[in-house]
């Protein structure tokens, strides 16, 4: 796990710009993800400048990167985990072979198989290889788009980084007003857009190659089937796959992993097969309020949860004053981001880096087997598509238009950006289901993983999102998973080991005050944050419609979810404006 910064040069030499300098500022402000190592590597002559931060994993006192060939013609940086590059290895041929890590294995498979060496690789990452004998760099994410990758081409390079922030610390970046427009009606920003004009995020399952003479090539290197109708859910093989992921994504490595615990079933499945290796190896998180604990449903499965497993869960409180570093959450989030659960996982990632390198979450079986209730009322509408739209969207009965300084880039309805690449014609269920998997859960849900873990240097692993369970989940009818209740699939096959109050407990939404903070902890940062004129400006936003929502403030949920969107987002534009200011 690291986080990495490429510089590819169109031509080799060009005058008067100091690469070494800007891989070093672009890799500062990236060396949260790494805190164990860093390396910059320039070679004016060869047009090739990379920075590279290391959170050591696996071999964790070699396999540092860039890693080259013996001829130095082919590099490979690397973020994330290969799970199963043991027995890549034993393909390969252990000889080959002078580390012991995955970097190595990686440049080994590439020249044994070139670029379609990724179809065997079962992990979580985003790599580039740099060929400098083809003049040509070849980036790719991993199918489920866990770990981030975004490029930037001007007139004379391709700059490829780990987080939008390194770009940013460099080259003058300008606010894509169509991302303005996304993050009001989605709640997110869908790859391959970012907030920024000319910068593109790698979509899940994509690889791109950059040439040199200014081509560029690129494609989905994933198929999945979509012929649904004769497969059945398998309780056992679902037992099964899923319990032999948990167990090798827990043992892989050389560090202490530890579990963060919500008291949902999805988290809940992970602990119970690894209660007694978490005693002994690891440590558990769990956040509660220190308000209102009584009436939280979440916390009170979670109290049974831990006893009828025997596990002693690190319990932190959250205070409010974590609040006081909203700043920092959207920051180390790069883009505009709509979420009650940042702070939370920031408090999280800071108190589990002081004893773990990495931690597993229960993220992603949600997507996979129906499980939000939004996605679940939309089926059943006369406009499934216009009905799902409403329940990602934050923005409750307000046209996201009207919040527009001057005029909709789009008149027409944006939802194509949403849905392009993800029909199956005639299957709605699936459609739906595939935005799910392939959009909103890489683009809004892993990104907050991503970013506020790799904020403190820790490492998240997402065991519901390993290929062989994305495989199994996605190639059940998804008739199964609407007919049933929610998450009655997974009680199903672990009814024999999982404790009696997951079984019987439902599906509960994360729970988090923000009502409170309204009107309480945040009221007057929050009026001044709505009638800062200079960051209202900036995002293209009208400022009259948007004190208009202050002033609507009922105290009813729609309020409170309009309220909470536009202050994440005019907080993201105050640190905007803060960078555009210092850089001036």
């Amino acid at each position: 796990m690291c986080g990495f910064v490429c510089v590819f040069q169109k031509k080799p030499v060009i005058a008067n710009r100091d690469y070494f300098g800007a891989v070093t500022m672009m890799l500062k402000s990236i060396s949260h993800r790494g805190p164990d190592d860093q390396k910059i590597y320039s070679n004016p002559t060869q047009g090739l400048h990379i920075g590279f931060c290391r959170l050591s994993m696996v071999d964790v006192k070699m396999s540092m990167q860039p890693f080259w060939d013996t001829n130095e013609r082919t590099a490979v940086i690397f973020n994330g985990e290969i799970y199963n590059y043991k027995s890549l290895r034993k393909e390969v041929g252990e000889t080959t072979f002078g580390t012991l890590g995955e970097v190595e294995l990686i440049l080994q498979l590439y020249k044994m198989y070139g670029e379609s060496f990724i179809e065997k690789l079962d992990g979580m990452f985003a790599i580039c290889i740099i060929d400098l004998l083809k003049g040509k760099v070849f980036a790719v994410r991993d199918k489920q788009g866990i770990k981030p990758l975004y490029y930037y081409e001007d007139e004379y390079a391709y700059i490829l980084a780990s987080e939008l922030k390194a770009i940013r610390a460099v080259y003058p970046l300008e606010i894509n007003p169509l991302a303005i427009e996304m993050y009001l009606s989605f709640r997110f920003i869908p790859a391959p857009y970012s907030i920024y004009e000319k910068v593109s995020k790698l979509k899940a399952g994509e690889q791109i190659t950059f040439y040199r003479d200014g081509e560029i090539s690129k494609k989905c290197y994933v198929q999945y089937n979509t012929d649904l109708s004769q497969r059945l859910f398998n309780a056992d093989e679902c037992r099964n796959v899923l319990k032999r992921n948990i167990d090798s994504t827990f043992d892989h490595g050389e560090v202490p992993i530890g579990l963060f615990l919500s008291g949902g079933i999805d988290s809940g499945i992970i602990a119970a097969i690894l209660k007694d290796r978490l005693k002994d190896k690891g440590s558990t998180y769990h956040i509660e309020y220190s308000y209102d604990r009584e009436n939280n449903p979440e916390e009170n499965v979670f109290k049974l949860l831990v006893s009828q497993l025997g596990i002693d869960c690190g319990r932190i409180v959250f205070n409010d004053a974590i609040l006081n570093n909203i700043d920092r959450i959207v920051f180390a989030l790069d883009e505009p981001f709509y979420s009650t659960v940042s702070a939370s996982t920031y408090l999280l990632s800071f108190h589990a880096k002081k004893t773990v390198k990495g931690v597993l979450t229960g993220d992603g079986s949600d997507e996979l087997i129906y499980g939000y209730k939004y996605l679940r009322n939309a089926i059943n509408q006369k406009d499934p598509y216009e009905a799902y739209r409403n329940g990602i969207g934050w923005l409750k009965y307000i046209d996201y238009r009207s919040l527009l300084d001057s005029y909709s880039l789009h008149s027409d309805d944006i939802s194509h950006f949403l849905y392009s690449d993800c029909c199956i014609t005639g299957n709605i269920l699936e459609t739906l289901r595939r935005v799910e998997v392939f959009k909103r859960l890489p683009d809004y849900h892993l990104m907050r993983v991503d970013r506020l873990t790799m904020a403190f240097g820790l490492e998240a692993r997402l065991p519901y999102l390993r290929s062989e369970c994305v495989d199994m989940f996605l190639s059940i009818n998804g008739d199964y998973f609407i007919q049933s209740e929610a998450k009655s699939p997974l009680k199903e096959a672990f009814s024999s080991s999982l404790p009696s109050v997951l079984l019987s407990s439902k599906k509960q939404p994360f729970y988090a005050p923000v009502k409170k903070w309204i009107e309480n902890t945040l009221q007057q940062d929050i009026q001044k944050t709505f009638y800062n004129k200079e960051v209202i400006k900036l995002l293209g936003l009208n400022f009259k419609a948007v004190n208009r929502m202050l002033y609507m403030y009922d105290g009813s949920y729609a309020a409170v979810s309009n309220i909470w969107g536009m202050y994440l987002l005019l907080k993201w534009g105050q640190t905007e404006l803060d960078r555009k200011q210092q850089s001036r």
